[in-house]
């Protein structure tokens, strides 16, 4: 009898250290998936327009030029979808002027693309660096240009080295 429960004893001591174990690994596996999920709204955030939700973000732990699961930056998608407010924000923030998304491109590329002449002077104003080129081999101007955004690729052209 004694020797039954010396064994029931230690399955219950092996139990209770594997529990605590996994109860100590939870909040980090918890947590990870937290900053993912905040780097998911970032990133969407700033792609909608949403200055106060991308405002409360930058104070929370977030990784303020990460890419979201679709590659894009909070830079990036803001300057693509002309969030001026937006732009000047993270950029007073500390994001990454020449910061490339998974494919290469820099906020500049995105805005020149999208026709977004306003935040292409801003990002220009703050060292964006339109010699850079994308995973294609494309730069900002290339961009603009398939896209026929005249005044755009004009200012390009005059800052062109």
């Amino acid at each position: 009898m004694l020797k039954i429960l010396n064994s029931v004893f230690l399955v219950l001591i092996v139990l209770m250290v594997f529990s605590l174990n996994a109860c100590k690994n939870e909040p980090k596996d918890i947590e990870k998936k937290g900053l993912a999920y905040n780097q998911e709204t970032f990133v969407s955030a700033a792609g909608e327009g949403k200055d106060e939700v991308v405002d409360w973000l930058t104070h929370v732990e977030i990784n303020i030029n990460g890419l979201d699961k679709n590659g894009n930056s909070a830079l990036t998608s803001s300057a693509k979808n002309g969030h001026i407010e937006i732009v000047q924000m993270l950029m007073d923030k500390g994001a990454d002027v020449n910061g490339k998304d998974s494919d290469g491109a820099t906020p500049l590329m995105c805005a020149a693309f999208e026709g977004n002449l306003e935040i292409v002077k801003l990002l220009l104003s703050k060292g964006a660096d339109s010699t850079l080129k994308s995973n294609n081999g494309w730069t900002a101007l290339i961009y603009a240009s398939e896209k026929g955004h005249k005044e755009i690729v004009d200012l390009l052209q005059s800052i062109k080295k």
